[in-house]
């Protein structure tokens, strides 16, 4: 975390925590974060909250407070809706962006490995696209369940490098292009 008198920094770098075991994502709850100086309280993120502002610097940003990464992830969420946000859904091994082609590479100790992950209930639309599911060629995202989802986007959802992709009772309205963009990816 950057001090006060830091310049020159990102104001919104994502905060990165990491559990000893799988993390359950639930409708409620919250998360302490202490500063270990001195045990004091630093933030608290209700995960209950689909999004969240803060302003900085004369600046309002836009969070979304929960994004589970990690190198195994199993995890689930349900009872969500989300109201104006960039991607309602947001599952990607790549950072910061998807490459159009890429060919796969050999699988490491830090090879992303996103799989049992579960999302029901879920209402959200976006000015720009439904969101994403996206692994890497060498490790494909593996296990995911998306129930009783409606997405109402400018773009519909892109499914790529996935397998066993079980999809009950979604509907995506994409008012450009394809609701449901699958590439090497297998649904049912």
């Amino acid at each position: 975390m950057a001090r006060p008198q830091s310049s020159n920094v990102c104001a919104d770098t994502p905060l990165r925590l990491t559990f000893n075991e799988p993390m359950v994502l639930g409708s409620r709850g919250k998360i302490a974060v202490y500063r270990a100086a001195n045990k004091s309280l630093a933030d608290v993120f209700d995960v209950g909250e689909a999004g969240f502002t803060n302003n900085f610097g004369g600046k309002t940003l836009r969070y979304i407070p929960i994004q589970i990464a990690a190198m195994s992830c199993p995890s689930s969420c349900s009872d969500l809706t989300m109201k104006n946000v960039r991607r309602p859904i947001d599952i990607s091994c790549y950072y910061p962006k998807t490459p159009k082609d890429d060919a796969a590479q050999p699988v490491t100790s830090r090879t992303p490995a996103y799989h049992g992950i579960h999302i029901e209930n879920l209402t959200g639309d976006s000015p720009e696209g439904a969101g994403q599911i996206v692994g890497l060629p060498e490790s494909p995202v593996r296990g995911v369940t998306l129930s009783n989802v409606h997405l109402t986007a400018v773009t519909g959802l892109l499914i790529k490098n996935a397998e066993d992709v079980e999809l009950k009772n979604v509907k995506c309205d994409a008012r450009q292009g394809e609701p449901l963009i699958l590439e090497n990816a297998k649904t049912h």
